[in-house]
């Protein structure tokens, strides 16, 4: 019995850590989505202000 305890505990402690950087995943993913949709904002208003650097793409074409 005090076998099977001590493994169901390390299986818990290795749950425990697993979790732990899933959360930490979470986290990253998170904040690189929030950065990633900040900058595709930042872009899309520098794409209708006149003084900005940023322009559009054109097709090959439609250039013609």
């Amino acid at each position: 019995m005090k076998q099977r305890v001590e493994h169901l505990e390390k299986r818990v402690a290795v749950e425990e850590q697993r979790n732990a950087e899933l959360a930490t995943f979470r986290v990253q993913a998170v904040s690189r989505l929030a950065a990633q949709y900040d900058e595709i904002t930042r872009l899309r208003g520098a794409l209708s202000s006149t003084t900005s650097a940023v322009r559009r793409f054109v097709k090959p074409n439609a250039a013609g």
